[in-house]
């Protein structure tokens, strides 16, 4: 039996609090978007609508979240050895792959979005509202890779509070444009008058806003993810940052910029099939009704928040794991595993059971609307059950793509998926006549699948030999 060590636990959570605040600050940015939509007109059609094109969007975003890993990964890694001026390498590194990937992703959405969602959408309400929502956001997508990348980066020097200071602030103002843009400058001033918010409407009075709906929300998202980038590009300028690190000296290294891509590939093809299966999971409820759909975007969505605080102690383990690496400490980084897992069990355990005693007052915090009730409440307790064996999932996820071996959770990933997963959701869901549960508790055993592989891995200590 492991014992707890404290000191360890201490670096962990001082690097993980900022990153578990950035990223449930994206989190609670989604839930307005849901809880302003679904206050507005025809709530339903439209959660299920955003759902569906967000989870489309997701497919090309899951690039960004490879890109993140991968830079961390290197970054960490040149932190632990002391080569600073490297960590600055690997940020113009992975700069330069979101750039070559980015700009065609971004001319490939906006041609083929509505085409993609017109065929594949069978409700006519909920596909033009897809369509709306998702061709405002899709001139983000190069905006959102290289902000993955500045996280990257960021985490990987042990800089998180930049991390969180950039996404809180985005997020906000993702919420402020949310309320102007999808009410208009008129119902903006009911609707903040709600919140007690009413005297912060003053800069929707300067020109008239018309009621967008859901193209304000996909509105809002792109102009928020936009100056996200730039806010982040804009702490490079520090002195600390710019002098140590060498962020705008040019060190592009085509050997090394080759281990990055090497990096990346794996994990941007396991979030590419990870995306795509879980687009067709989002399709196979659709095929049962929009209710069906809604339902699951909006217990999607809340199940977020429990998450991210694993995926927060996950991103900073894996700082501590690649500079131990880099240090040459294997025991240590082992060390930051355990440790590490048991923090991510108690977080993630303490919000599923939330989700398990009060899903009827989660679900009423955010205005949802109440036909969905009889599907989504039972739901967000299956995902709190889920929350015990996820939290291995994903701390073994960060530790294995931290020390590079990135290949095997990604093979893992999409085979549970594709083979277990996706198979069962359609025999179940649609051969057996269980449309909304079916494919709810195929997702499940993915869960536990993955978790039990991961956590395998990581016992062979096969990812310890590994160079970066």
């Amino acid at each position: 039996m492991y014992k707890i060590n404290f000191h360890h636990i201490k670096n962990i959570i001082i690097l993980a609090i900022p990153i578990i605040i950035s990223n449930l600050s994206r989190v609670f940015m989604e839930l307005a978007d849901m809880s302003m939509i679904a206050a507005a007109k025809d709530g339903s059609n439209a959660l299920a609508a955003i759902g569906f094109s967000g989870m489309l969007l997701w497919i090309l975003f899951g690039m960004g979240i490879s890109l993140r890993t991968s830079t961390q990964t290197v970054t960490s890694r040149r932190y632990g050895e002391e080569n600073f001026d490297r960590c600055g390498q690997a940020l113009q590194h992975g700069h330069m792959i979101a750039f070559f990937a980015g700009i065609p992703a971004t001319l490939f959405m906006y041609i083929y979005t509505p085409s993609i969602l017109e065929s594949l959408v069978s409700q006519s309400e909920i596909s033009q509202l897809a369509i709306d929502y998702a061709m405002l956001v899709v001139p983000s997508i190069y905006f959102i890779y290289g902000s993955f990348v500045f996280q990257g980066f960021y985490n990987g020097i042990k800089m998180t509070k930049i991390h969180m200071t950039v996404m809180v602030t985005a997020n906000l103002l993702n919420v402020y444009l949310n309320a102007g843009l999808i009410y208009g400058s008129n119902n903006v001033i009911i609707f903040l008058d709600k919140f007690n918010l009413g005297f912060l409407s003053f800069l929707w009075q300067i020109f008239d806003f018309p009621e967008m709906y859901v193209e304000g929300a996909g509105l809002a998202t792109m102009i928020a993810s936009i100056a996200m980038f730039f806010m982040y590009a804009a702490f490079l300028f520090m002195p600390q940052i710019k002098n140590q690190f060498q962020c705008f000296t040019l060190q592009i290294n085509q050997t090394i910029l080759k281990r990055h891509i090497i990096l990346t590939y794996p994990l941007s093809i396991q979030e590419l099939f990870s995306s795509i299966g879980f687009f067709i999971f989002f399709k196979i409820v659709e095929m049962g009704g929009t209710i069906n759909l809604a339902a699951t975007n909006v217990v999607f969505r809340i199940a977020h928040a429990s998450f991210m605080p694993g995926v927060g102690i996950g991103q900073a383990a894996s700082t501590l794991i690649g500079n131990y690496l880099g240090e040459k400490k294997i025991d240590k980084a082992k060390e930051i595993i355990i440790q590490s897992s048991y923090i991510v069990l108690f977080a993630m355990g303490t919000m599923g059971a939330l989700f398990i005693a009060f899903p009827h007052s989660i679900m009423s915090v955010f205005q949802v609307p109440s036909e969905l009730y009889p599907l989504g409440v039972p739901a967000l307790q299956f995902v709190g059950l889920l929350q015990f064996f996820d939290a291995f999932g994903i701390m073994m996820f960060f530790a294995l793509t931290a020390s590079g071996d990135v290949k095997f959770p990604g093979i893992a990933d999409v085979v549970s998926i594709w083979l277990v997963f996706l198979p069962l959701a359609y025999l179940t869901g649609i051969k057996w006549n269980m449309p909304f549960w079916g494919p709810w508790f195929s997702f499940g055993l993915h869960i536990i699948v993955f978790a039990v592989v991961a956590t395998w891995r990581i016992s062979t200590n096969k990812w310890t030999k590994i160079k970066v």
